[in-house]
């Protein structure tokens, strides 16, 4: 299924919650948290982040990832 999400935050929402989705990826938590707060995700990690989606039978690709990082730096005012 695909989902619309506007935030990083949001993305982590859908993919359980940051503490889950730190325990899937093997990342810590401070890791995810500080993604929801800057607005960026390591690209390192958007394989890892893909899967979790798959598994949970969310639609998500490399573009949705870039998309929603763009999306946020928009609306920070960052470009």
């Amino acid at each position: 299924m695909k989902i619309e999400v506007k935030t990083v935050r949001e993305l982590m929402q859908h993919l359980g919650g940051q503490s889950e989705t730190s325990r899937k990826i093997d990342v810590t938590q401070n890791a995810i948290s500080y993604w929801c707060k800057t607005g960026r995700i390591s690209s390192k990690y958007w394989k890892a982040l893909i899967k979790v989606g798959a598994d949970l039978g969310i639609e998500l690709t490399p573009e949705d990832l870039m998309e929603i990082m763009l999306r946020e730096h928009r609306n920070r005012g960052v470009i």
